[in-house]
């Protein structure tokens, strides 16, 4: 998985630290047989295990969520956000902001293995929906969208409305950066991504993003520079080799 998909989820591995406090305080009914299948049993019966005891907790939403991060902190974010997606149609949620929630929750979900995106998608485009203007919604969807190749100008757009709410914050200015990148628009990319920089100096994405942006228009000392940075902060992370090939070959 890419680090700007991990990226995008830092403040949501946090919510899913809450809900496993959650989960252990409710004890929801066969909580053991759960962390069992999870260990012994196939994916379906997994599934079936979970299904049930989501459906005896208090709360509808939370409960289905909370038996999600059990599966999540057994690395199972392929039955998480399976079993999400098969609960919903059985939820009955409160109000659009619970249900905006509820798929942030399986988006968020998603990008913990890095073969869900496209799932992250379709539950962000979910969110979305229903928060139109949650700014983590709004930035985590329009980031993937830029990461992939996917839209570029819906990713600007969703990643500028999330800058307009949280002015100033390093990881969104790079998100909306990184779709401007992704635009051809190198000289606003770059405006961005260096201001992402000065917020964020250690995030050794935002310099390779950066790094690349430079590199586009023939700043070639100071994406080398910038890359070489992203590599000392991150040497197991960054795939230098096509940005660095790039980069010698507009010299």
């Amino acid at each position: 998985m890419g680090e700007g998909l991990w990226r995008a989820t830092v403040v949501v591995l946090l919510g899913f630290a809450s809900l496993i406090v959650l989960a252990r305080s409710e004890r929801p009914q066969g909580w053991n047989r759960l962390t069992e299948a999870i260990q012994t049993a196939d994916g379906q019966s997994i599934l079936n295990v979970a299904s049930e005891i989501g459906q005896t907790g208090a709360n509808d939403a939370n409960s289905r969520m909370a038996v999600a991060t059990v599966l999540l902190a057994y690395g199972r974010a392929d039955l998480a956000v399976t079993y999400l997606d098969n609960e919903a149609e059985t939820i009955r949620f409160k109000n659009q902001e619970e249900e905006g929630v509820y798929w942030r929750f399986v988006g968020d979900a998603a990008l913990t293995d890095s073969g869900l995106t496209m799932s992250a998608l379709a539950a962000y485009e979910r969110a979305l929906q229903a928060m139109p203007n949650d700014h983590l919604v709004l930035n985590n969807y329009g980031y993937i969208l830029a990461d992939t190749d996917g839209d570029a100008e819906l990713a600007f757009q969703l990643t500028n409305k999330a800058c307009e709410l949280r002015p100033g914050l390093a990881t969104y200015l790079d998100s909306r950066g990184w779709a401007l990148y992704k635009l051809g628009l190198y000289d606003r990319a770059i405006e961005d991504l260096q201001a992402a920089v000065h917020g964020d100096p250690t995030s050794w994405e935002i310099r390779y993003h950066l790094a690349a942006a430079y590199s586009k228009i023939q700043y070639k000392t100071e994406a080398r520079i910038e890359l070489e940075k992203a590599m000392r902060l991150a040497p197991r992370s960054v795939d230098s080799k096509d940005l660095m090939r790039e980069i010698d070959v507009r010299r």
